[in-house]
């Protein structure tokens, strides 16, 4: 079982870190109008020239898999909160990633982060093609470096993204939202699962190994038993040969006579040639 979230010291925080640049990305892209309505500018992905493509592969996965789930329902009411926040407050302070490392900040800074998820909804619900074209061209111009981006990692950090985002909404929503809310825990369930079904997998093949190792060349001596008990050509002459005889009917006199005489020499192959 995996212990979430991780226990190594700064894990919340280089996650949350990622998530920050991908929120960046998205929040440039939704610009509000006089009137409050969104005008969608499309992902800016020079926003990320600045890193190594193995950097910018981790965090446009870290967004798409953060905003999966998403009932409409749910995209529905953060986009209003957006919309009236921005009424209230058209200069917003930017997203800062210190408002998710610790219990207390995420308490103080929730308005912020229910800001970010929705900026994030959006992108991913408008742009998830993008997104995937662009994590596609980044595989096929850098295939190893992409090669060696860790992908568990990605999920892992995923799925603290998703939990804190779901808190913060959890308090402000109302009640007919909450079928909707559950079904976005219940994708950050799925990953968790597909996460721990992927160590027990490697885990099953890991002990396989081992034990293939310990039985060594007993296998193929196991092997060699098997066909030999399965070659049962002979035997089963014997038996047809008997039937044969004991049906006492002159058809089959000429057959089980020359079956008989197959089994004499038979015998006598083995008397003269011993199986070693």
């Amino acid at each position: 079982m995996r212990p979430w979230p991780r226990k190594y010291p700064g894990a919340g925080r280089w996650s949350l870190l990622a998530l920050a640049t991908a929120l960046a990305l998205a929040g440039g892209s939704v610009v509000m109008a006089s009137d409050g309505a969104t005008v969608d500018a499309g992902p800016d992905f020079a926003a990320l020239a600045a890193l190594t493509p193995g950097e910018q592969y981790r965090r446009l996965g870290l967004m798409r898999l953060a905003g999966q789930g998403v009932a409409p329902a749910l995209l529905d009411a953060v986009r209003a909160m957006q919309a009236e926040r921005a009424a209230q407050a058209p200069a917003q302070a930017e997203f800062d990633p210190d408002d998710y490392t610790t219990p207390l900040a995420r308490i103080v800074g929730q308005a912020q982060m229910r800001l970010g998820a929705a900026s994030l909804f959006e992108m991913t619900a408008q742009h998830d093609a993008a997104l995937a074209a662009q994590m596609d061209a980044l595989s096929a111009a850098h295939p190893v470096l992409i090669e060696l981006v860790n992908r568990d990692a990605i999920s892992e950090d995923a799925i603290l993204v998703r939990t804190a985002i779901a808190e913060a909404l959890a308090d402000v929503l109302p009640a007919e939202l909450e079928p909707s809310l559950d079904t976005y825990r219940g994708r950050t369930l799925y990953l968790r699962n597909e996460l721990e079904f992927g160590d027990f997998d490697a885990e099953l093949g890991r002990l396989t190994d081992a034990a293939i190792d310990a039985v060594g060349g007993r296998t193929d001596a196991w092997q060699r038993m098997f066909d030999d008990e399965t070659q049962t050509d002979s035997f089963d002459q014997h038996i047809r040969a008997a039937e044969s005889f004991y049906t006492r009917e002159p058809t089959d006199a000429d057959r089980a006579e020359k079956l008989l005489n197959e089994i004499a020499e038979d015998v006598i192959l083995l008397d003269t040639n011993p199986v070693p």
